[in-house]
């Protein structure tokens, strides 16, 4: 009887110290998850951010050859961060320069991107937290010397600084545009509204939803369509570089079509 009464004493005393205990680190379990989970949130939002900002930037670095002008450029951004990430909050695009000069480069594009995430972790222990990015690229311009544009066949002949393209993959010789070995494979651009309309989306690869601003391959000479990097049809492609760029890092001139070097 005593022997009973000792061990049903026993068992309400373990009970208890079960339920103190669970007290206790249940909430620190759960609150330990809810952080984990929003830290995660926190570095998935701040990677969109950054994605949807560099796109937008890069189309914008793109499109700078023919539009010197910044209207509209803020306004795009700020729409585009927000409908992608409807949950952040109090997003700004400040200190947006277009086109300027630190005294070494020129038309430079730089933008400030400051935004709040908002985080609903219990007894209000962390409320959320600002971010800020900056940007800064060059505007693909073609400038020469202060506000002097560059004509792309000067581009293409231009010495040492003239344009060359290469096999950045398989090659080691470097070539002029019409050169043989170039015309018969892809090249790769930046895609542009003057290469949608002028090429059709490859239905291989279905090319028709990359984004304005992006990397394509183009046979311009032979081809209809342009493709993305793993398309079957791009077996090997070309790009464009300087001269110099192509001699410095190894590469030599082509021996049929010489290069673009003028012999004397």
């Amino acid at each position: 009887m005593v022997e009973n009464m000792f061990m049903k004493k026993c068992t309400k005393k373990n009970a208890g110290s079960y339920i103190v205990e669970a007290a206790i680190f249940v909430p620190i379990f759960v609150l330990s998850l809810l952080t984990i989970g929003y830290a995660v949130k926190i570095v998935g939002i701040y990677e969109n951010v950054n994605h949807g900002a560099s796109d937008e930037l890069s189309f914008v670095a793109a499109k700078a050859y023919e539009n010197r002008n910044s209207s509209g450029i803020k306004s795009r951004l700020e729409k585009r961060i927000s409908e992608e990430n409807p949950s952040i909050s109090k997003l700004k695009v400040k200190n947006l320069k277009y086109l300027y000069s630190n005294g070494e480069t020129d038309d430079l594009i730089s933008a400030e991107i400051k935004y709040y995430i908002g985080i609903n972790l219990p007894l209000n222990l962390y409320s959320g937290v600002d971010r800020k990015i900056r940007w800064l690229t060059r505007g693909f311009t073609g400038i020469k010397t202060k506000n002097k544009n560059m004509p792309f066949e000067e581009m293409e002949n231009n010495g040492d600084g003239g344009i060359v393209w290469i096999f950045p993959e398989t090659g080691t010789k470097y070539h002029t545009k019409s050169c043989s070995y170039v015309t018969a494979n892809p090249s790769e651009v930046i895609l542009t509204e003057a290469i949608r309309a002028k090429y059709n989306t490859c239905r291989i690869c279905g090319s028709g939803d990359i984004k304005t601003g992006r990397l394509v391959y183009c046979f311009f000479r032979y081809g209809g369509a342009y493709h993305r990097s793993d398309c079957s049809t791009v077996k090997k492609y070309t790009m464009r570089i300087s001269r110099k760029e192509a001699e410095e890092k190894g590469y030599r001139p082509c021996s049929k079509c010489g290069g673009g070097i003028k012999n004397n």
